[in-house]
């Protein structure tokens, strides 16, 4: 292996990008980002081996899951945070789907390579996709669930936002999400509102009529998914008759409404809501 310049150390630096300290278990750790979206890099095991002898960086973050990158850090004692790319998100909220993701990204590097998070897609709140973004916390959840039947529990699942979906940072304790996105990546459990009452200027989301019942399922998991109480629609709830996916639809669509701000866009559901100044109840 070719001894590595101080120019092309500094330009391996360069590209891991900005350092980050995390405190964990009482000790400091370093990590960087491992970028491989330019040109003349050098091969991962040199990475590897620079990294381990001439640094005190013990975490590194990759935007995929190469394969060359997983083998080059194996036996490292480096931990790396892996990423199933924004392709991946729809496939990743069925179960088999996410077993057979965990079976070939981690397994065969596990535990060799420390795996220690799976990062589920990469800003997806700034894709401004609604179809992507209404399916990144069901992939989480599925994914997790995958780790957890491999037996791979200290594996975390998580999302990186972009720092745009901020309104305010400054100082962290005032920290805000943007109107529009905090109803995504707002708290939950979200409490189950007080029905409005009938009366000009009070609005209801509903499904579309020409809505298709794969796309109110979709809908029903989504909302249910962020912590919204989803009991009345449950065998024996207030809500379960009719026992149909428009009606239980219907009920959750408007739940995420009333509860996000009241917002036109709180009932787009890809296209699939509408809102209506008729009680649906009545």
């Amino acid at each position: 292996m070719a001894m590595l310049t101080a120019k092309s150390l500094s330009h391996i630096i360069f590209l891991l990008s900005t350092l980050l300290l995390q405190l964990i278990t009482n000790t400091y750790a370093i990590g960087v980002n491992y970028g491989t979206l330019a040109n003349n890099l050098p091969p991962p095991a040199q990475v590897a081996a620079f990294l381990k002898s001439q640094t005190t960086i013990n975490k590194i973050k990759i935007f995929d899951t190469n394969a060359d990158i997983l083998r080059a850090f194996a036996n490292t004692n480096i931990s790396v945070i892996i990423t199933a790319v924004n392709g991946d998100i729809p496939s990743l909220t069925k179960l088999p789907s996410a077993q057979s993701w965990v079976s070939t990204h981690i397994i065969p590097f596990h535990p060799q390579t420390i795996i220690s998070h799976v990062a589920v897609g990469n800003e997806i709140m700034a894709t401004a996709d609604k179809f992507l973004i209404a399916q990144l916390v069901p992939a989480m959840k599925t994914l997790n669930t995958a780790l957890k039947l491999a037996g791979l529990t200290h594996i975390k699942v998580s999302t990186p936002h972009s720092l745009g979906i901020l309104s305010t940072s400054e100082p962290p304790s005032s920290g805000r999400f943007r109107r529009g996105y905090d109803r995504y990546a707002g708290p939950t459990p979200t409490p189950t509102p007080t029905p409005p009452s009938s009366g000009s200027g009070k609005k209801w989301c509903v499904p579309k009529s020409d809505a298709s019942d794969e796309a109110l399922q979709k809908n029903i998991d989504y909302v249910c998914s962020l912590g919204v109480d989803c009991k009345p629609i449950q065998a024996g709830g207030a809500c379960f008759d009719p026992n149909t996916i428009r009606s239980h639809a219907a009920y959750v669509m408007n739940v995420f409404y009333q509860t996000s701000g009241r917002h036109d866009f709180d009932c787009d559901f890809a296209n699939t809501g509408v809102l209506t100044s008729s009680d649906p109840s009545e």
